[in-house]
Protein backbone atom coordinates (compact mmCIF):
# COMPACT_ATOMS: atom_id res chain seq x y z
CA UNK A 1 0.00 0.00 0.00
CA UNK A 2 1.40 3.58 -0.74
CA UNK A 3 1.28 5.95 2.16
CA UNK A 4 -1.19 8.47 0.35
CA UNK A 5 -4.83 8.12 1.25
CA UNK A 6 -7.04 7.61 -1.43
CA UNK A 7 -10.77 8.51 -1.08
CA UNK A 8 -13.12 5.81 -0.74
CA UNK A 9 -15.31 6.49 -3.78
CA UNK A 10 -12.45 7.53 -6.14
CA UNK A 11 -12.19 5.36 -9.35
CA UNK A 12 -9.03 3.55 -8.94
CA UNK A 13 -6.04 4.57 -10.64
CA UNK A 14 -4.88 2.93 -13.84
CA UNK A 15 -2.90 -0.16 -13.64
CA UNK A 16 1.17 0.28 -14.40
CA UNK A 17 1.71 -2.78 -16.08
CA UNK A 18 0.83 -5.24 -19.04
CA UNK A 19 0.09 -8.35 -18.48
CA UNK A 20 2.22 -10.83 -20.35
CA UNK A 21 0.80 -13.49 -23.21
CA UNK A 22 3.02 -16.91 -21.87
CA UNK A 23 1.53 -18.96 -24.45
CA UNK A 24 -1.55 -20.04 -26.78
CA UNK A 25 -4.01 -22.52 -26.09
CA UNK A 26 -5.36 -23.51 -30.02
CA UNK A 27 -4.85 -22.64 -33.41
CA UNK A 28 -6.85 -20.11 -34.88
CA UNK A 29 -8.83 -19.84 -36.82
CA UNK A 30 -11.42 -22.30 -34.34
CA UNK A 31 -13.69 -23.64 -34.99
CA UNK A 32 -14.07 -22.48 -38.84
CA UNK A 33 -15.80 -19.10 -39.41
CA UNK A 34 -15.51 -18.16 -35.93
CA UNK A 35 -15.53 -14.23 -35.68
CA UNK A 36 -14.43 -14.70 -32.35
CA UNK A 37 -10.62 -15.41 -33.24
CA UNK A 38 -10.47 -15.06 -37.33
CA UNK A 39 -7.19 -16.72 -38.81
CA UNK A 40 -3.99 -13.85 -39.71
CA UNK A 41 -4.73 -12.28 -36.67
CA UNK A 42 -2.56 -10.78 -33.84
CA UNK A 43 -3.35 -9.79 -30.67
CA UNK A 44 -2.65 -7.06 -27.30
CA UNK A 45 -4.05 -6.91 -24.41
CA UNK A 46 -4.20 -4.57 -21.02
CA UNK A 47 -6.45 -4.40 -17.97
CA UNK A 48 -8.24 -1.97 -16.26
CA UNK A 49 -9.36 -1.88 -12.31
CA UNK A 50 -13.01 -1.65 -11.20
CA UNK A 51 -15.28 -0.74 -8.22
CA UNK A 52 -18.44 0.52 -7.05
CA UNK A 53 -17.28 3.91 -8.33
CA UNK A 54 -16.54 3.17 -11.74
CA UNK A 55 -13.64 1.65 -13.86
CA UNK A 56 -10.69 2.97 -14.55
CA UNK A 57 -8.86 3.76 -17.61
CA UNK A 58 -7.05 1.37 -20.07
CA UNK A 59 -3.40 0.25 -18.73
CA UNK A 60 -0.30 0.24 -21.14
CA UNK A 61 -1.11 -2.63 -23.86
CA UNK A 62 1.12 -5.98 -24.18
CA UNK A 63 3.22 -6.22 -27.25
CA UNK A 64 1.32 -7.58 -30.40
CA UNK A 65 1.83 -11.40 -30.73
CA UNK A 66 -0.22 -15.05 -31.36
CA UNK A 67 -0.76 -14.52 -35.08
CA UNK A 68 -2.09 -17.92 -36.33
CA UNK A 69 -3.39 -19.12 -32.54
CA UNK A 70 -5.62 -18.71 -30.22
CA UNK A 71 -6.56 -18.28 -26.38
CA UNK A 72 -3.99 -16.58 -24.63
CA UNK A 73 -2.94 -17.66 -21.45
CA UNK A 74 -1.55 -14.02 -19.38
CA UNK A 75 0.47 -13.94 -16.47
CA UNK A 76 1.89 -10.98 -14.69
CA UNK A 77 -1.68 -9.47 -14.28
CA UNK A 78 -1.42 -6.31 -12.67
CA UNK A 79 -3.05 -6.08 -9.02
CA UNK A 80 -4.35 -2.31 -7.17
CA UNK A 81 -1.45 -1.26 -5.38
CA UNK A 82 -3.88 0.96 -3.28
CA UNK A 83 -6.21 -2.41 -2.49
CA UNK A 84 -9.37 -0.03 -4.45
CA UNK A 85 -10.51 -2.11 -6.89
CA UNK A 86 -13.18 -5.30 -6.54
CA UNK A 87 -13.04 -6.49 -9.58
CA UNK A 88 -9.98 -6.27 -12.55
CA UNK A 89 -11.01 -6.39 -16.39
CA UNK A 90 -9.00 -8.02 -19.09
CA UNK A 91 -9.45 -6.63 -22.59
CA UNK A 92 -8.32 -7.63 -25.98
CA UNK A 93 -7.40 -5.94 -29.51
CA UNK A 94 -7.05 -7.57 -32.70
CA UNK A 95 -5.35 -6.53 -36.16
CA UNK A 96 -5.97 -9.24 -38.99
CA UNK A 97 -3.42 -9.20 -41.69
CA UNK A 98 -3.58 -5.95 -43.66
CA UNK A 99 -6.84 -4.63 -41.65
CA UNK A 100 -7.11 -1.60 -39.22
CA UNK A 101 -6.99 -2.90 -34.98
CA UNK A 102 -10.37 -3.40 -33.90
CA UNK A 103 -11.24 -1.88 -30.67
CA UNK A 104 -11.22 -3.43 -27.54
CA UNK A 105 -13.28 -6.13 -26.50
CA UNK A 106 -13.83 -7.34 -22.78
CA UNK A 107 -12.51 -10.85 -22.42
CA UNK A 108 -12.53 -11.76 -18.57
CA UNK A 109 -13.44 -10.30 -15.25
CA UNK A 110 -11.94 -11.08 -12.38
CA UNK A 111 -13.97 -11.16 -9.16
CA UNK A 112 -10.76 -10.48 -6.71
CA UNK A 113 -7.55 -8.16 -6.86
CA UNK A 114 -5.30 -10.98 -6.18
CA UNK A 115 -5.15 -13.37 -8.96
CA UNK A 116 -2.24 -13.25 -11.59
CA UNK A 117 -2.77 -15.44 -13.75
CA UNK A 118 -5.78 -15.91 -16.65
CA UNK A 119 -6.69 -18.62 -19.24
CA UNK A 120 -8.93 -16.74 -22.43
CA UNK A 121 -11.96 -18.95 -22.74
CA UNK A 122 -14.12 -18.70 -25.92
CA UNK A 123 -16.43 -15.23 -25.80
CA UNK A 124 -18.29 -14.75 -22.45
CA UNK A 125 -21.95 -13.72 -22.81
CA UNK A 126 -22.88 -9.54 -22.80
CA UNK A 127 -23.12 -8.02 -19.93
CA UNK A 128 -25.57 -5.30 -18.86
CA UNK A 129 -23.63 -2.46 -19.40
CA UNK A 130 -22.45 -3.67 -22.43
CA UNK A 131 -25.73 -4.36 -24.11
CA UNK A 132 -26.44 -0.79 -22.95
CA UNK A 133 -23.52 0.52 -24.52
CA UNK A 134 -23.98 -1.87 -27.90
CA UNK A 135 -27.73 -0.75 -27.79
CA UNK A 136 -26.45 3.28 -28.11
CA UNK A 137 -23.77 3.26 -30.21
CA UNK A 138 -26.17 1.10 -32.49
CA UNK A 139 -29.54 3.99 -31.97
CA UNK A 140 -26.54 6.71 -33.08
CA UNK A 141 -25.52 4.77 -35.85
CA UNK A 142 -29.18 4.32 -37.05
CA UNK A 143 -30.04 7.96 -36.93
CA UNK A 144 -26.73 9.18 -38.74
CA UNK A 145 -27.73 6.94 -41.39
CA UNK A 146 -31.11 7.35 -41.68
CA UNK A 147 -29.66 11.37 -42.26
CA UNK A 148 -27.12 10.45 -44.56
CA UNK A 149 -29.50 9.50 -46.65
CA UNK A 150 -31.83 11.75 -47.01
CA UNK A 151 -29.10 13.88 -48.04
CA UNK A 152 -27.66 11.06 -50.40
CA UNK A 153 -30.45 11.13 -52.49
CA UNK A 154 -30.39 14.55 -52.86
CA UNK A 155 -27.28 13.90 -54.34
CA UNK A 156 -27.84 11.89 -56.46
CA UNK A 157 -30.84 13.85 -58.20
CA UNK A 158 -28.15 16.90 -58.59
CA UNK A 159 -25.15 15.09 -59.66
CA UNK A 160 -27.11 12.86 -62.51
CA UNK A 161 -28.99 15.85 -63.52
CA UNK A 162 -25.80 18.41 -63.96
CA UNK A 163 -23.80 15.33 -65.62
CA UNK A 164 -26.87 14.50 -67.93
CA UNK A 165 -26.43 10.93 -67.00
CA UNK A 166 -29.89 8.59 -66.57
CA UNK A 167 -30.63 7.24 -63.57
CA UNK A 168 -33.36 4.67 -64.27
CA UNK A 169 -30.67 1.94 -64.67
CA UNK A 170 -29.82 -0.14 -61.86
CA UNK A 171 -25.88 -0.30 -61.08
CA UNK A 172 -25.87 -3.03 -59.02
CA UNK A 173 -25.19 -3.05 -55.05
CA UNK A 174 -21.17 -3.16 -56.09
CA UNK A 175 -21.69 0.97 -57.15
CA UNK A 176 -23.44 1.17 -53.78
CA UNK A 177 -21.01 -0.11 -51.91
CA UNK A 178 -18.14 1.69 -53.24
CA UNK A 179 -19.68 4.85 -52.84
CA UNK A 180 -20.53 4.22 -49.34
CA UNK A 181 -16.94 3.32 -48.96
CA UNK A 182 -16.02 6.44 -50.28
CA UNK A 183 -17.91 8.85 -48.44
CA UNK A 184 -17.25 6.80 -45.25
CA UNK A 185 -13.42 7.59 -45.65
CA UNK A 186 -14.53 11.41 -45.77
CA UNK A 187 -15.47 11.24 -42.26
CA UNK A 188 -12.01 11.01 -40.65
CA UNK A 189 -10.92 14.14 -39.64
CA UNK A 190 -13.79 14.01 -37.43
CA UNK A 191 -12.80 13.61 -33.78
CA UNK A 192 -14.61 11.30 -32.01
CA UNK A 193 -13.88 8.07 -30.00
CA UNK A 194 -13.20 5.19 -33.10
CA UNK A 195 -13.88 7.14 -36.10
CA UNK A 196 -11.55 4.26 -38.03
CA UNK A 197 -13.21 1.38 -36.83
CA UNK A 198 -16.81 3.03 -37.19
CA UNK A 199 -16.15 4.02 -40.65
CA UNK A 200 -15.05 0.19 -41.56
CA UNK A 201 -17.75 -1.58 -39.89
CA UNK A 202 -20.32 0.84 -41.25
CA UNK A 203 -18.99 -0.25 -44.99
CA UNK A 204 -18.33 -3.96 -44.65
CA UNK A 205 -21.85 -4.08 -43.90
CA UNK A 206 -22.86 -2.67 -47.41
CA UNK A 207 -20.11 -4.48 -48.89
CA UNK A 208 -21.70 -7.94 -47.08
CA UNK A 209 -24.31 -7.55 -49.20
CA UNK A 210 -22.20 -7.39 -52.43
CA UNK A 211 -21.22 -11.37 -51.64
CA UNK A 212 -24.31 -12.48 -50.13
CA UNK A 213 -27.55 -10.33 -51.14
CA UNK A 214 -30.46 -10.71 -48.92
CA UNK A 215 -33.84 -11.00 -50.89
CA UNK A 216 -34.56 -7.75 -50.93
CA UNK A 217 -30.85 -6.40 -52.81
CA UNK A 218 -31.30 -9.64 -55.06
CA UNK A 219 -32.51 -8.99 -59.10
CA UNK A 220 -32.65 -6.05 -60.83
CA UNK A 221 -34.33 -2.44 -58.99
CA UNK A 222 -35.75 0.57 -60.90
CA UNK A 223 -32.56 2.51 -60.74
CA UNK A 224 -30.04 4.28 -58.48
CA UNK A 225 -32.44 5.92 -56.33
CA UNK A 226 -34.27 2.75 -55.50
CA UNK A 227 -30.69 0.88 -55.32
CA UNK A 228 -29.89 3.00 -52.68
CA UNK A 229 -33.09 3.35 -51.26
CA UNK A 230 -33.37 -0.34 -50.42
CA UNK A 231 -30.32 -0.54 -49.24
CA UNK A 232 -30.30 1.41 -46.65
CA UNK A 233 -33.16 -0.06 -45.86
CA UNK A 234 -31.74 -3.41 -45.82
CA UNK A 235 -29.19 -1.85 -43.41
CA UNK A 236 -31.62 -0.45 -41.11
CA UNK A 237 -33.63 -3.56 -40.49
CA UNK A 238 -30.03 -5.44 -40.09
CA UNK A 239 -29.10 -3.36 -37.32
CA UNK A 240 -32.69 -3.30 -35.74
CA UNK A 241 -32.41 -7.20 -34.92
CA UNK A 242 -28.81 -6.46 -33.69
CA UNK A 243 -30.34 -3.91 -31.46
CA UNK A 244 -32.92 -5.99 -29.84
CA UNK A 245 -31.89 -8.57 -28.98
CA UNK A 246 -27.78 -7.82 -28.62
CA UNK A 247 -27.06 -10.90 -27.02
CA UNK A 248 -28.66 -13.22 -29.35
CA UNK A 249 -26.98 -11.45 -32.10
CA UNK A 250 -23.47 -11.24 -30.22
CA UNK A 251 -21.63 -12.37 -32.95
CA UNK A 252 -23.05 -11.43 -35.84
CA UNK A 253 -20.33 -10.41 -38.60
CA UNK A 254 -20.09 -8.81 -41.77
CA UNK A 255 -16.90 -9.27 -43.49
CA UNK A 256 -15.38 -7.00 -46.62
CA UNK A 257 -14.53 -8.98 -49.40
CA UNK A 258 -12.06 -6.76 -50.84
CA UNK A 259 -9.83 -6.73 -47.80
CA UNK A 260 -11.12 -9.50 -45.63
CA UNK A 261 -12.08 -6.77 -42.64
CA UNK A 262 -14.28 -8.02 -40.17
CA UNK A 263 -16.93 -5.77 -38.38
CA UNK A 264 -18.22 -8.14 -35.72
CA UNK A 265 -22.01 -6.73 -33.45
CA UNK A 266 -19.58 -6.93 -29.93
CA UNK A 267 -17.51 -4.19 -30.89
CA UNK A 268 -20.21 -1.61 -30.73
CA UNK A 269 -20.21 -2.92 -27.01
CA UNK A 270 -16.34 -1.66 -26.87
CA UNK A 271 -15.50 0.96 -24.45
CA UNK A 272 -13.00 2.51 -27.31
CA UNK A 273 -16.27 3.01 -29.31
CA UNK A 274 -18.31 5.99 -28.66
CA UNK A 275 -20.48 6.94 -31.91
CA UNK A 276 -22.38 10.47 -31.79
CA UNK A 277 -25.70 11.13 -30.88
CA UNK A 278 -27.89 13.41 -33.38
CA UNK A 279 -27.82 16.08 -30.93
CA UNK A 280 -23.87 16.56 -31.05
CA UNK A 281 -21.53 18.84 -33.17
CA UNK A 282 -19.67 16.05 -34.53
CA UNK A 283 -22.99 14.14 -35.69
CA UNK A 284 -23.67 16.96 -38.18
CA UNK A 285 -19.53 17.39 -38.81
CA UNK A 286 -19.50 13.35 -40.25
CA UNK A 287 -23.05 14.38 -42.35
CA UNK A 288 -21.26 17.14 -43.77
CA UNK A 289 -18.34 15.44 -44.72
CA UNK A 290 -19.63 12.18 -45.74
CA UNK A 291 -22.14 13.79 -48.25
CA UNK A 292 -19.38 16.04 -49.89
CA UNK A 293 -16.99 12.62 -50.36
CA UNK A 294 -20.23 11.19 -51.56
CA UNK A 295 -20.74 14.17 -53.99
CA UNK A 296 -17.32 13.48 -55.50
CA UNK A 297 -17.08 9.94 -55.51
CA UNK A 298 -20.51 9.61 -57.76
CA UNK A 299 -19.17 12.43 -59.70
CA UNK A 300 -15.88 11.27 -60.51
CA UNK A 301 -17.61 7.99 -61.41
CA UNK A 302 -19.78 9.25 -63.53
CA UNK A 303 -17.88 12.32 -65.32
CA UNK A 304 -15.68 9.83 -67.68
CA UNK A 305 -18.70 8.27 -69.42
CA UNK A 306 -19.18 11.11 -71.39
CA UNK A 307 -16.62 13.97 -70.61
CA UNK A 308 -12.97 13.79 -71.19
CA UNK A 309 -9.86 16.16 -71.42
CA UNK A 310 -9.05 18.07 -74.67
CA UNK A 311 -5.28 18.49 -74.14
CA UNK A 312 -4.42 21.41 -76.40
CA UNK A 313 -2.70 20.65 -79.85
CA UNK A 314 -0.98 24.03 -79.95
CA UNK A 315 0.09 26.25 -77.34
CA UNK A 316 0.57 30.08 -77.52
CA UNK A 317 4.16 31.68 -76.98
CA UNK A 318 4.43 34.54 -74.94
CA UNK A 319 7.64 36.27 -74.56
CA UNK A 320 9.12 36.56 -70.79
CA UNK A 321 9.39 40.36 -71.77
CA UNK A 322 5.38 40.52 -71.80
CA UNK A 323 4.36 39.28 -68.62
CA UNK A 324 6.21 39.88 -64.83
CA UNK A 325 4.69 35.72 -64.29
CA UNK A 326 2.95 33.36 -65.97
CA UNK A 327 0.06 33.73 -63.56
CA UNK A 328 -0.25 37.55 -64.35
CA UNK A 329 -0.57 36.72 -68.00
CA UNK A 330 -2.88 33.76 -67.81
CA UNK A 331 -5.10 35.96 -65.54
CA UNK A 332 -4.94 38.91 -67.62
CA UNK A 333 -5.79 36.45 -70.83
CA UNK A 334 -8.98 34.85 -69.02
CA UNK A 335 -10.55 37.91 -67.80
CA UNK A 336 -10.65 39.48 -71.60
CA UNK A 337 -12.55 36.21 -72.73
CA UNK A 338 -15.39 36.62 -70.02
CA UNK A 339 -17.51 33.07 -69.62
CA UNK A 340 -15.52 31.47 -72.72
CA UNK A 341 -13.16 30.19 -70.06
CA UNK A 342 -15.62 28.45 -67.78
CA UNK A 343 -14.84 25.12 -69.05
CA UNK A 344 -11.00 25.10 -69.74
CA UNK A 345 -7.59 24.28 -67.49
CA UNK A 346 -4.75 27.09 -68.63
CA UNK A 347 -1.46 25.46 -68.38
CA UNK A 348 1.76 26.77 -68.93
CA UNK A 349 5.83 25.38 -69.31
CA UNK A 350 8.82 27.18 -70.15
CA UNK A 351 10.18 27.04 -73.49
CA UNK A 352 12.55 29.03 -76.23
CA UNK A 353 11.25 30.63 -79.62
CA UNK A 354 13.15 28.25 -81.97
CA UNK A 355 13.66 31.09 -84.63
CA UNK A 356 15.10 34.05 -82.31
CA UNK A 357 15.91 32.43 -79.46
CA UNK A 358 13.48 34.22 -77.44
CA UNK A 359 12.75 32.73 -73.77
CA UNK A 360 9.30 32.79 -72.21
CA UNK A 361 6.40 30.29 -71.79
CA UNK A 362 4.07 27.83 -74.20
CA UNK A 363 0.14 28.48 -73.11
CA UNK A 364 -2.08 25.36 -73.46
CA UNK A 365 -5.83 25.89 -73.51
CA UNK A 366 -7.05 22.74 -72.33
CA UNK A 367 -10.71 21.79 -71.33
CA UNK A 368 -13.26 19.50 -70.68
CA UNK A 369 -15.34 18.30 -73.40
CA UNK A 370 -17.29 15.62 -75.04
CA UNK A 371 -18.55 14.29 -78.35
CA UNK A 372 -15.66 13.84 -80.84
CA UNK A 373 -12.08 13.52 -79.64
CA UNK A 374 -10.72 16.48 -81.52
CA UNK A 375 -9.56 19.92 -80.30
CA UNK A 376 -11.57 22.07 -82.40
CA UNK A 377 -14.70 20.25 -82.68
CA UNK A 378 -15.72 18.78 -79.12
CA UNK A 379 -18.19 19.88 -77.46
CA UNK A 380 -17.57 22.03 -74.27
CA UNK A 381 -18.60 21.58 -71.48
CA UNK A 382 -21.35 23.95 -70.70
CA UNK A 383 -20.82 26.83 -68.43
CA UNK A 384 -23.50 25.46 -65.52
CA UNK A 385 -21.66 22.29 -65.58
CA UNK A 386 -18.46 24.18 -65.08
CA UNK A 387 -19.61 26.73 -62.50
CA UNK A 388 -21.25 23.55 -60.56
CA UNK A 389 -18.16 21.08 -60.92
CA UNK A 390 -15.08 23.22 -60.37
CA UNK A 391 -14.43 24.87 -56.96
CA UNK A 392 -11.96 27.79 -58.53
CA UNK A 393 -12.48 30.25 -60.94
CA UNK A 394 -9.44 29.27 -63.13
CA UNK A 395 -6.95 32.08 -62.04
CA UNK A 396 -6.10 29.66 -58.68
CA UNK A 397 -8.70 31.41 -56.55
CA UNK A 398 -11.36 29.55 -54.83
CA UNK A 399 -14.56 30.98 -55.73
CA UNK A 400 -16.93 27.98 -55.05
CA UNK A 401 -16.13 26.00 -52.05
CA UNK A 402 -19.46 23.94 -52.63
CA UNK A 403 -17.81 23.36 -55.99
CA UNK A 404 -16.84 19.32 -56.55
CA UNK A 405 -13.33 19.59 -57.22
CA UNK A 406 -10.45 22.07 -58.27
CA UNK A 407 -9.67 21.99 -62.13
CA UNK A 408 -6.26 20.64 -61.24
CA UNK A 409 -8.01 17.57 -59.29
CA UNK A 410 -10.38 16.93 -62.56
CA UNK A 411 -8.59 17.29 -65.27
CA UNK A 412 -4.75 16.18 -63.73
CA UNK A 413 -6.21 13.61 -61.24
CA UNK A 414 -9.66 11.66 -61.77
CA UNK A 415 -8.49 9.79 -64.39
CA UNK A 416 -10.23 11.25 -67.29
CA UNK A 417 -9.60 9.87 -70.97
CA UNK A 418 -6.32 12.00 -72.09
CA UNK A 419 -6.10 13.39 -68.32
CA UNK A 420 -2.86 16.22 -67.84
CA UNK A 421 -0.03 14.73 -66.27
CA UNK A 422 -0.27 15.68 -62.29
CA UNK A 423 2.70 17.81 -62.08
CA UNK A 424 1.31 20.24 -65.24
CA UNK A 425 2.21 23.93 -64.01
CA UNK A 426 -0.49 26.21 -64.39
CA UNK A 427 -1.86 29.73 -62.73
CA UNK A 428 -2.71 28.91 -59.44
CA UNK A 429 -1.33 27.35 -55.54
CA UNK A 430 -2.06 23.97 -57.39
CA UNK A 431 1.54 24.39 -59.35
CA UNK A 432 3.78 27.24 -59.73
CA UNK A 433 2.19 28.51 -56.72
CA UNK A 434 0.30 31.69 -56.34
CA UNK A 435 1.03 34.75 -57.51
CA UNK A 436 0.73 38.39 -55.94
CA UNK A 437 -2.77 39.66 -55.84
CA UNK A 438 -3.84 35.65 -55.84
CA UNK A 439 -6.59 34.97 -52.99
CA UNK A 440 -5.33 31.32 -52.22
CA UNK A 441 -7.22 29.30 -49.50
CA UNK A 442 -5.30 27.03 -47.51
CA UNK A 443 -8.45 24.94 -46.62
CA UNK A 444 -11.39 24.25 -48.75
CA UNK A 445 -12.92 22.15 -46.42
CA UNK A 446 -12.92 24.86 -44.36
CA UNK A 447 -14.43 27.26 -46.68
CA UNK A 448 -16.94 24.75 -47.51
CA UNK A 449 -18.42 24.36 -43.99
CA UNK A 450 -18.93 28.60 -44.15
CA UNK A 451 -20.50 27.93 -47.37
CA UNK A 452 -22.77 25.08 -45.99
CA UNK A 453 -23.83 27.73 -43.23
CA UNK A 454 -24.15 30.81 -45.46
CA UNK A 455 -26.97 28.32 -47.53
CA UNK A 456 -28.54 27.10 -44.66
CA UNK A 457 -29.13 30.52 -43.62
CA UNK A 458 -30.76 31.97 -46.97
CA UNK A 459 -32.59 28.53 -46.72
CA UNK A 460 -34.50 29.12 -43.58
CA UNK A 461 -33.98 33.13 -43.65
CA UNK A 462 -35.64 34.99 -46.22
CA UNK A 463 -32.78 37.80 -47.43
CA UNK A 464 -35.29 40.74 -47.75
CA UNK A 465 -35.71 39.74 -43.63
CA UNK A 466 -31.83 40.23 -43.35
CA UNK A 467 -31.46 43.27 -44.84
CA UNK A 468 -33.91 44.79 -43.40
CA UNK A 469 -32.10 43.93 -39.85
CA UNK A 470 -29.26 45.68 -41.26
CA UNK A 471 -31.24 48.47 -42.02
CA UNK A 472 -32.96 49.03 -38.72
CA UNK A 473 -29.56 48.68 -36.91
CA UNK A 474 -28.11 50.88 -39.24
CA UNK A 475 -30.87 53.38 -38.59
CA UNK A 476 -30.52 53.15 -35.02
CA UNK A 477 -26.81 53.40 -34.59
CA UNK A 478 -24.45 55.81 -37.01
CA UNK A 479 -21.47 54.32 -35.69
CA UNK A 480 -22.57 50.81 -37.12
CA UNK A 481 -23.82 52.60 -40.15
CA UNK A 482 -20.31 53.70 -41.22
CA UNK A 483 -18.79 50.34 -40.60
CA UNK A 484 -21.28 49.01 -42.53
CA UNK A 485 -20.70 51.51 -45.69
CA UNK A 486 -16.78 51.29 -45.25
CA UNK A 487 -16.04 47.53 -44.39
CA UNK A 488 -19.58 45.72 -44.97
CA UNK A 489 -18.02 42.29 -45.28
CA UNK A 490 -16.53 42.25 -41.79
CA UNK A 491 -19.57 44.45 -40.58
CA UNK A 492 -21.73 41.95 -41.76
CA UNK A 493 -20.00 38.84 -40.41
CA UNK A 494 -19.47 40.19 -37.20
CA UNK A 495 -23.67 41.40 -36.89
CA UNK A 496 -24.57 37.69 -38.51
CA UNK A 497 -22.26 36.08 -36.15
CA UNK A 498 -21.57 33.48 -39.26
CA UNK A 499 -18.04 33.48 -41.00
CA UNK A 500 -18.41 34.49 -45.23
CA UNK A 501 -17.37 32.14 -47.10
CA UNK A 502 -14.52 32.93 -50.18
CA UNK A 503 -16.06 34.51 -53.00
CA UNK A 504 -19.01 36.10 -51.27
CA UNK A 505 -18.26 40.00 -51.40
CA UNK A 506 -20.54 42.95 -50.61
CA UNK A 507 -21.25 46.20 -51.48
CA UNK A 508 -23.20 49.10 -49.79
CA UNK A 509 -24.45 52.17 -51.28
CA UNK A 510 -26.17 54.13 -48.68
CA UNK A 511 -28.74 56.52 -51.23
CA UNK A 512 -29.20 60.65 -50.74
CA UNK A 513 -31.51 63.19 -51.81
CA UNK A 514 -31.71 63.32 -55.60
CA UNK A 515 -29.60 60.15 -56.37
CA UNK A 516 -31.44 56.58 -56.43
CA UNK A 517 -29.48 53.08 -56.45
CA UNK A 518 -30.81 50.24 -58.37
CA UNK A 519 -29.95 46.59 -57.72
CA UNK A 520 -30.37 44.34 -60.87
CA UNK A 521 -30.41 40.09 -59.85
CA UNK A 522 -27.76 37.85 -60.61
CA UNK A 523 -28.93 36.83 -64.01
CA UNK A 524 -31.69 39.23 -65.42
CA UNK A 525 -33.28 38.95 -68.45
CA UNK A 526 -35.25 41.50 -70.48
CA UNK A 527 -37.67 38.68 -71.70
CA UNK A 528 -39.60 38.30 -68.31
CA UNK A 529 -37.48 35.85 -65.54
CA UNK A 530 -35.18 37.40 -62.41
CA UNK A 531 -33.01 34.85 -61.65
CA UNK A 532 -32.86 33.76 -57.89
CA UNK A 533 -29.97 36.13 -56.53
CA UNK A 534 -29.60 35.02 -52.89
CA UNK A 535 -26.06 33.87 -52.69
CA UNK A 536 -25.28 37.82 -54.35
CA UNK A 537 -26.05 39.22 -51.38
CA UNK A 538 -25.99 43.24 -51.52
CA UNK A 539 -27.76 45.64 -48.84
CA UNK A 540 -28.54 49.16 -50.20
Amino acid sequence: MSGKKIPEDAIPTAPATAPTPSYYAQNAPFPPENPWWPDRTQNEYAMTFVNASGESACGPWSSWGGSGYALAYLVDLATDPEGTATQRNIYRRSQTEGCDVQPAVLVGTLDDNTTTEFQEEEPPPPTAAQVALAITNIENEMDWLTNLHSYFQDIIQDVYSHLSEDGSTDPGESFVANLIDDALWGIGGVDFKGNAFFSAAVANIFWGYVTDPPPTLQGVMGGVWDRFYQSFLQVEHDLSVIHDDVAGNWSTTWTNPNTGETATAWTMASPELAVPDKYSVAFQDMTDDAVAAYKVSLTKTLLPVRWFVLPADVSQFVESGDYTSPADYIENMLSQGGDTFDAYYLTWQTDTDTVYSQKGIDICENYLGTGPDDWYTAEKATDDLSNWLFQDDGYGRITNPLGVATRHDVFCNWGLQNSLPTSAPNCGPFGSGAQTGHVQIADVDAERRKAQEWHKLFKHTDRQVIERRLIERAQADPAFLRALVREPKETIEAFLGLPIPAGVEFEVVQERPGRFRMVLPLRFSLEGSLADSAHETRAA
